[in-house]
């Protein structure tokens, strides 16, 4: 909250949030060239001050986001200029200032500018913008979540073609990535060594279908957890070299655990 208050000799300016509070003074026949300055102060002020919105996110196996409203802009806390689970398209947690994704809008993320529980096949679009070919596991929800994967599981896909017994498929590790807090893409080459030990794809036999198995206990793979994760999977036919169409199958899921984004 920014307050100006004027007397006859000075102009004052107070920046407050919460307990928080700075303010500058300034008499009224100081020139444009330090009022300008002045201004800049203000809005560094209003920046540094500005309550956090730094959210601690909760990826369970259920696939339903938990998250916690920051305390310093939350309703229940007694924010006046707070928010509450309702502006995030969430329900109400057990404990003060947590919230929920309900089931058709299950995953928290910043999509359209903003924070919220986006809808379940309007995230799925948005993801999967830019893959050839989409695939899942073969067991999922009907509501479309995102499944959500722990550490040392292991899924069965449903990926499959015609004389499937002569294709192999393989993990694309360096075009693979994880969503990053803002949006962005955030490639798993930065991370090779690490991802390419805790994904790991195998079928029993030619005719089984693959496997995607999370490995646990892998140096370096703490990044990992909480995030939401786009695996491209590249197929060939055993017989030949050529690269075939479906060379960028994509696999959306979620990794158990908790993340922090702001």
């Amino acid at each position: 909250m920014v307050n100006v208050i004027s007397s006859s000799r000075e102009l004052k300016v107070i920046c407050r949030s919460g307990q928080r509070e700075c303010s500058w003074s300034f008499p009224h026949f100081i020139k444009l060239e330090m009022k300008v300055i002045f201004l800049a102060l203000i809005v560094q002020c209003c920046v540094n001050f500005a309550p956090g919105q730094a959210f601690v996110i909760t990826r369970a196996s259920h696939g339903r986001d938990a998250f916690h409203i920051p305390a310093s802009f939350c309703k229940r806390n007694g924010a006046q200029s707070g928010r509450d689970c309702k502006s995030f398209y969430a329900v109400d947690g057990v404990r003060d200032c947590s919230c929920m994704c309900p089931a058709k809008n299950a995953t928290f993320a910043f999509h359209d500018r903003r924070w919220s529980c986006v809808e379940n096949r309007k995230l799925r679009r948005h993801l999967n913008r830019g893959c050839d070919f989409v695939t899942s596991f073969t067991v999922e929800n009907a509501d479309r979540r995102l499944p959500t994967l722990a550490f040392g599981g292991r899924r069965e896909i449903s990926l499959w073609f015609i004389f499937w017994p002569i294709w192999t498929c393989s993990l694309k590790i360096r075009s693979s990535w994880f969503l990053g807090c803002r949006g962005s893409k955030i490639f798993l080459r930065k991370y090779n060594n690490a991802a390419a030990r805790l994904f790991t794809l195998s079928r029993r036999n030619p005719d089984a279908p693959y496997v995607l198995r999370v490995n646990n206990n892998i140096p370096g793979s703490n990044i990992f957890r909480g995030k939401i994760v786009n695996l491209v999977i590249d197929c060939r036919v055993m017989q030949t070299t050529q690269r075939v169409q479906f060379d960028s199958s994509c696999l959306l899921f979620k990794l158990e655990g908790n993340t922090t984004c702001k």
